[in-house]
């Protein structure tokens, strides 16, 4: 069992808090910052994204500011959207889903267009060469939504958390064990205890073995926004080049819960070894491991955008994102709570229930994530009145995302996060993203459909697991996220209305533990996440 290299072992109990200590951020943390989704208005969602050369769309600000370019009137936007993402877990032999909602403002702005004008008094006009139009734009656009729970069940025939506890415990004597890390919290709660050895330094944990009911409950919630100013300019009607600043808001609240139980009452005794007076086994009932996070963060980026149009038909864009520096401070506690038949004073089974918490104070680290520059490639083509084709292809090298500490060197919080980044030059890759859209016209009616395909931000070897029907045998999770898309609009002379759907699917991989003994069998978590979201925009032209 647990073939798998340790790298890949550690890293998959990562997307919880694998250190299990109040040390919480590591390459996850990167990860899910540097993520983003197709954001805008209800145009661009209907187009899945894909409109890095379409343009007059406040979408752009944030995609490819040279969009502002092709404005001809000044516009005002708002988009609410409702949300609903279901998880479809797989964990051990059991399988559950959860569901949630959120309603909130996706997109927020208004475009202030320009006309440059040459002569004076009646000589005034139009120019009709070189700049000939600008727009200034400011707004927002949420650019990742993170609502979402998990709930599921299963049963483990081969490894509990507390061996996990054991094992960051051992070397440790009882009175040197950190009481605000998970053995110490361990420790404190009756989950693991000492072998009478020498050094008193190698402990088991009350679950050894497993043979336990296990449930894996995680809830988030939080936003991602980037508020914007940017503008862009019309050049002979040719050429349109934008430049903007990205202002990110970010807030991320998670809440994992961990349970194992003791269903077929097999870990009910307080065991000793007759020969050496070592104790074998400990009474357990039921255990729960709580963690809870806050994040809070801003960052900052530039956008740089170009679109060339060679012919009226045709568009040819590329848009620029500089990695986006983001300021972090979390705040981070866990709790652990025992239940369990032991009377702990005179250290044998007693026939009451007994259930010992214990917690951390809230800890506060402050830390930066850079997350990795983007580069959107797109073209579009018209079929005069009738509607138009676009697409997008867009590069994220995410092996460039990079932790920092918020701390200075001589600070005792000061932590380098070398590790953590060298992990993310091993496990993660550069991601492909491709965007397709298209629009077709019927007098003042716009139909819409897109299609999204969003590459793996992870390697090969970080993707792996073992199958527990075939001990031995190691699967790999696709973690490719797919975007289906439909809108539909209404288009006035004054004034607009857009609606979209957006269909987003992807499976990710995560473990609440991993363990160093390639004995022991690490629980991993196949969770198959389903989107679906409603958009509406309302625009007005002035």
């Amino acid at each position: 069992m647990n073939y798998l290299s340790p790298i890949v072992c550690w890293f998959v109990a990562m997307i919880i808090a694998s250190s299990l200590s109040v040390q919480a951020q590591n390459e996850i943390d990167a990860l899910r910052f540097s993520q983003t989704t197709i954001t805008g208005t209800a145009r661009s969602l209907g187009l899945a994204g894909a409109t890095s050369a379409m343009g007059a769309d406040l979408s752009a600000a944030t995609l490819n500011p040279a969009g502002l370019g092709f404005y001809r009137r000044s516009d005002f936007v708002f988009t609410p959207t409702l949300r609903n993402i279901k998880s479809d877990g797989e964990f051990l032999d059991g399988m559950g889903s959860a569901s949630r909602s959120n309603f909130g403002l996706s997109s927020l702005g208004i475009a202030a267009n320009g006309t440059v004008y040459t002569g004076y008094g009646r000589d005034r006009r139009a120019a009709e060469r070189g700049l000939l139009k600008y727009t200034i734009a400011f707004g927002f656009n949420q650019i990742e939504n993170f609502y979402r729970e998990t709930d599921v069940t299963g049963y483990n025939p081969y490894s509990s958390i507390t061996d996990r506890y054991a094992e960051l415990a051992n070397g440790i004597q009882p009175a040197n064990l950190d009481p605000n890390s998970f053995a110490g919290l361990a420790w404190d709660a009756f989950a693991i205890d000492v072998e009478e050895t020498p050094a008193f330094d190698t402990y088991f944990g009350a679950g050894t073995g497993g043979e336990v009911a296990q449930r894996y409950r995680l809830t988030e919630s939080g936003r991602r926004n980037e508020w914007y100013i940017a503008g862009g300019g019309n050049i002979d009607n040719f050429l349109f080049i934008g430049l903007g600043i990205g202002i990110q808001s970010l807030r991320y609240d998670q809440r994992f819960r961990f349970e194992e139980t003791d269903v077929n009452d097999l870990h009910q005794n307080y065991i000793f070894d007759p020969n050496g007076g070592i104790p074998l086994e400990f009474p357990f009932n039921s255990l729960t491991q709580e963690e809870r996070l806050m994040v809070r963060g801003t960052g900052i980026n530039g956008k740089l955008g170009v679109i060339v149009r060679p012919t009226d038909q045709l568009r040819i864009g590329i848009g620029l994102q500089t990695p986006t520096y983001i300021s972090l401070t979390d705040e981070f506690d866990l709790a652990m709570d025992h239940n369990h038949n032991l009377d702990v004073n005179l250290l044998q089974v007693s026939d009451r229930d007994t259930t010992t918490s214990v917690t951390t104070p809230r800890s506060q680290s402050e830390y930066a994530v850079t997350t990795p520059y983007r580069v959107n490639i797109g073209a579009m083509y018209l079929f005069g009145k009738r509607g138009f084709l676009t697409a997008d292809l867009e590069v994220v090298d995410y092996t460039a995302a990079r932790l920092k500490s918020g701390y200075v060197e001589t600070d005792p919080a000061y932590y380098d996060f070398a590790f953590e980044n060298d992990q993310i030059q091993d496990l993660f890759k550069m991601g492909v993203n491709l965007r397709v859209g298209g629009e077709v016209r019927l007098d003042i009616v716009r139909a819409r459909a897109g299609f999204g395909l969003y590459g793996a931000a992870l390697g090969d070897e970080a993707r792996q697991y073992e199958d527990i029907n075939n001990l031995g045998e190691v699967l790999s999770v696709d973690p490719q996220r797919t975007l289906f898309t439909l809108g539909l609009g209404v288009r006035q002379p004054n004034y607009y209305i857009d609606v979209a759907y957006v269909n987003q699917r992807t499976t990710e991989k995560s473990s609440p533990y991993s363990t160093e003994d390639a004995e022991l069998f690490d629980p991993v978590l196949i969770n198959t996440l389903t989107s679906n979201s409603f958009a509406l925009t309302v625009g007005f032209l002035f």
